[in-house]
This record gives C-alpha cells, structure tokens and sequence, in this order.
C-alpha cells in the first residue's frame, strides 16, 4: 500500500452506463499508451525493482480501480511472486509488518512506503478476520481469488495491461459492488466485508449486485463476531462518504 494523505471522496463523473463504458475504454487505453508513467514513481520503481530481478510484480487492488475510474488513488499495493525473504534483499529499507502473511513494506529513496505482497492462497478464517494461515504461489490468478470484491480483484502491468479474470472492468461499467465467488464465503471469511461493501457502493455511487445484497440481508447477524472496535471504524469511514 502506498501511503499517502487521504483526500475527499470524489465519485467518478456521470457513474456508470454507456457513458461510463465509453470512459472506461479511454482509460484503459491511456494505461496501454503510458505505460510506467501511468503509475506513481515510488509503485513504479518498486516494479521495476523486481521486474529487474526476474519477479512478476504488479500493481493491484483499489489502486487499479480508482486510477480506471478517473480518480486520484488514496492507496496502491504491489503483489510479487517474490517470498518475502527476497523482497527484503532487494530493498535496501525494509519492514516486515507481515511476514505470516507475505507482506513486506518498502521505503523507497524519497520515503514513500509500498506494501508488497507475495502471491498467496488463504487457508479457513477460524477468527473472522485473517486467514489461520496462507501458502504461497506462483500465481497472480490464485492471488486474485482471495480478494474481497470483483472491482479489487484488478491487476495493472508496467506496460498497462490489466488483468482481470473476475469481471470487475464489467462491474465497473455496470456500476456494481459483487464478491469475488459466493458472497456467502467471503462474509463467513470476515463478517466485516458486508459493511465494506455498502461503503463502497456509497463511495463510488454504485449498487449492490442482488446475490451479494441478499448475502448481506440472511448474514448480517455475523457481525456479531466482529470486534466493536472494527465495526466502529468502518462506521467511521461511512460517515464521511
């Protein structure tokens, strides 16, 4: 994750519909004719860093939708094949905030800090909040399918291309909020999630996709495994939408 100063919630113009396709394709294109510049310098030079050491890296998550819709991203995150022991040697500032989980900080030269994640897939989450545990792949795809939401499960290359193997440019266009797989899984894997969703519906003026509206509805008792402390600061970050 790149840290960067949050700023006011900005919804993408005109929303979804034949102008947001239209929208959408001349995003893409620009990200295919920029290339790296597309990117911002520190996730740039992370990429860079491990594509120079033979290692898949990408951009992903809310980074690559909002940049799609037209915004100015709050956060960008990087996914590797790289184990964490290798992005610590590649980096020369390093914090290992998460190494159970593949996560890696990168400081770069002008103190921007990247979160790097090594591909993974996730094991049962007897906490309703983390995975017990996770094992590591050699696959972006296999990366992609834990995520939260279809519009988060997006990847972006150097070159520009994106990667998106749930349908999440489609949801985009359609304005819509939908789980990656049966929202029943992912609100069982962290109760959380389905007030995530309703936010970010809010925040990007979209809708909720029906089968993950319903999931909400039957699961909402799940929230009560959920810390107060967690469900007051997503209610937090409602507020300001």
């Amino acid at each position: 994750m790149l840290h960067r100063k949050p700023s006011p919630v900005r919804r993408p113009p005109g929303g979804p519909g034949p102008g947001g396709a239209v929208r959408l394709a001349l995003q893409l294109l620009f990200l295919r004719l920029a290339g790296p510049r597309a990117l911002p310098p520190a996730v740039r030079q992370v990429l860079l860093t491990l594509r120079a050491h033979r290692f898949e890296a990408f951009a992903v998550g809310g980074g690559v939708r909002d940049t799609l819709l037209g915004l100015r991203p709050v956060d960008w995150d990087v996914a590797t094949s790289a184990e964490p022991r290798y992005v610590m040697s590649v980096f020369p500032r390093t914090l290992p905030i998460g190494l159970r989980h593949g996560t890696v900080r990168v400081i770069c030269p002008d103190g921007t800090e990247v979160d790097v994640t090594t591909y993974r897939r996730e094991g049962p989450y007897s906490d309703g909040r983390r995975p017990d545990h996770v094992t590591f792949t050699g696959s972006l795809e296999d990366d992609l399918s834990r995520r939260d939401f279809t519009v988060n499960a997006l990847a972006l290359s150097l070159s520009g291309k994106v990667t998106d193997p749930y349908g999440g440019l489609c949801d985009l266009v359609r304005g819509v909020v939908r789980t990656v797989g049966p929202p029943e899984d992912r609100f069982s894997e962290d109760a959380l999630r389905m007030m995530r969703a309703v936010r970010l519906a809010g925040q990007l003026g979209f809708s909720l996709d029906p089968a993950t509206a319903r999931a909400i509805r039957k699961d909402a008792r799940l929230l009560g495994r959920v810390s107060v402390e967690r469900i007051r600061d997503e209610f937090e970050r409602c507020l300001v939408l």
